[in-house]
């Protein structure tokens, strides 16, 4: 993490370092295999909650949530699918129907997710790469933030709401905003500088990358609200397994 007020000359100088390495190096996650691949039960308890308090995993867990973009909208399910890992460290395949999924896994007093689509694209990578982002924290209070390095995305609680959605009203919402940090905004800058991208393609990039992902979680459900942008996401209904 990186808590240190930086000026703009650090970093930049941290941005083109941080640039240079990622030219060089591959950070190697989980390979897609995991999503077809068989495995043990964890000690025969997959129906036990295998996440935290706010975010809980859960084998065969459904979720049925609501998307608006603009004036689009669409209704589309995710299943949590326990792949890999045991009852200290265990992985679930996020399904989804549209091809992109995604995976959770509790580390300690966290739940992380691998990712193939990161909100900031730094460099060309082989098909099946994956980034770590830490989505949630148990016992998280209001004021805590976390950097993740390997997306450059920094989260932090904003507090706790109730929030009411088609699947119904949920009390004390932990609410996380997740937003760039600084050092990946600029790595982005130096990238599409070295494509030959335009200066208004570069600004629309940024500004792009730059708006605030908020996210609120329920105890005992998981993410049950989002927004991006003029992108909505609700919870319609779940499966408590």
């Amino acid at each position: 993490m990186i808590h240190a007020q930086l000026s703009v000359p650090d970093i930049k100088r941290r941005a083109e370092a941080t640039f240079l390495v990622m030219k060089k190096s591959v950070y190697f996650g989980l390979s897609l295999a995991l999503a077809v691949m068989s495995c043990s039960p964890p000690g025969g308890k997959l129906g036990e909650d295998l996440g935290i308090t706010y975010l809980p995993l859960r084998d065969g867990q459904k979720y049925t949530y609501s998307r608006q973009y603009g004036d689009e909208s669409e209704q589309f399910s995710v299943e949590l699918k326990f792949v890999e890992g045991d009852l200290a460290s265990p992985e679930f395949r996020v399904i989804n129907r549209d091809g992109r999924d995604t995976f959770l896994r509790r580390q300690r007093d966290a739940v992380v997710c691998l990712t193939d689509a990161p909100l900031g694209r730094l460099q060309e990578l082989p098909a099946g790469q994956l980034y770590l982002s830490t989505w949630l924290l148990d016992g998280a209070t209001a004021g805590v933030f976390w950097e993740d390095d390997e997306t450059g995305l920094r989260s932090a609680v904003a507090g706790f709401e109730s929030v009411t959605t088609p699947a119904g009203t949920f009390d004390d919402c932990i609410k996380v905003t997740v937003e760039p940090t600084d050092i990946l905004l600029e790595v982005m800058r130096l990238r599409a500088e070295q494509q030959g991208r335009s200066p208004h393609e570069i600004a629309a990039e940024l500004h792009a990358a730059a708006e605030v992902r908020v996210r609120w979680f329920a105890r005992g459900a998981g993410l049950v609200k989002e927004t991006h942008g003029n992108c909505l996401l609700e919870l319609v209904s779940y499966n408590r397994r």
